[in-house]
């Protein structure tokens, strides 16, 4: 992935909970394991935004408590969807422009048959939504048992993904 053009490209990581927009030339990077980053991408504006959530469902109404979504929104995949939409609604972007990148959801826990793992959830959570907004899944990676590292490229939308085993940090 590395270039020297990538090299001298601004550099964000994203921490779990946190979340990235703009449209200036970027690296931003995040870790998923069972967690989920979502992209959005006008390519007309050049616009993206990014997110690392945590857990599927945001356990408050955050549309009543600004402060609280201020600050916890973006660890959780329903809420940070929504809020990055309502910057695209603010900036007068039709859905239909928007692409979307997905990523994450790994199992990364032995569990039963029977359990739905929260990486599940998170993907579940995510593609529901998705689809409900009618908006165009342009490219994911989900599930499975390995973790992720991943690179946007703000600038042209592509993403350079590095999968990490299970027992990396052991």
């Amino acid at each position: 992935m590395k270039n020297s053009q990538e090299e001298r490209l601004p550099k964000k990581i994203l921490d779990p909970g946190q979340f990235y927009m703009g449209h200036h030339s970027m690296l931003v990077s995040t870790i998923l394991g069972s967690c989920v980053s979502i992209i959005l991408l006008h390519k007309k504006s050049n616009f993206v935004t990014m997110c690392h959530a945590l857990l599927p469902k945001c356990p408050f109404d955050f549309h009543q408590h600004q402060k609280t979504k201020q600050q916890q929104c973006f660890r959780y995949v329903d809420s940070a969807i929504h809020s990055m939409l309502a910057i695209f609604r603010e900036k007068s972007i039709q859905y239909t422009d928007i692409e979307v990148k997905l990523f994450g959801g790994a199992d990364m826990y032995a569990t039963t048959p029977t359990t739905v793992t929260i990486g599940e959830q998170n993907i579940a959570v995510a593609k529901h939504i998705i689809k409900e907004q009618k908006l165009n899944m342009v490219s994911e990676d989900v599930g499975g048992a390995e973790g992720r590292v991943i690179h946007l490229k703000t600038d042209s939308g592509k993403v350079f993904l590095k999968r990490i085993k299970n027992n990396t940090f052991s």
